[in-house]
């Protein structure tokens, strides 16, 4: 439990120290913070978009969190916030954007998790 409390500790310390390195950075550029506008989204568009993806061999789950947002766990949990049926970003974050494509009956079939130091793709795990 302590090393499980210090490791998040930790990961909020890189974030903050990421998103400060950010805006300094922005400032010295003049590049200004990404704009993003929530939009309402109901159950079964959420629905389509959860379950576990897949990078390499380290699985990406995608979930309802408990006040019905879309959570996102890449090495720590981000909740998100739609944009579109497809696209999600983090208010915390706004650099961060979660893309959903390959539509197919029932969900999407890849996602992409992109911020300013980062951009990954995933698959959906086929259900067992």
């Amino acid at each position: 439990m302590f090393a499980q409390l210090v490791v998040e500790g930790a990961l909020r310390l890189v974030q903050f120290a990421e998103n400060r390195l950010l805006d300094f950075f922005r400032q010295i550029a003049g590049i200004p913070e990404p704009v993003h506008t929530e939009i309402a989204l109901d159950d079964a568009a959420f629905e389509k978009v959860a379950g576990t993806y897949e990078y390499e061999t380290l699985p990406i789950p995608v979930t309802r969190g408990e006040n019905g947002a879309l959570v996102i766990q890449l090495g720590r949990e981000i909740t998100l916030t739609p944009q579109s049926a497809t696209e999600f970003y983090s208010p915390s974050e706004p650099d961060l954007l979660v893309t959903f494509s390959e539509a197919a009956e029932g969900g999407f079939k890849q996602v992409k998790y992109q911020d300013a130091f980062m951009s990954i793709e995933a698959k959906r795990q086929e259900a067992e």
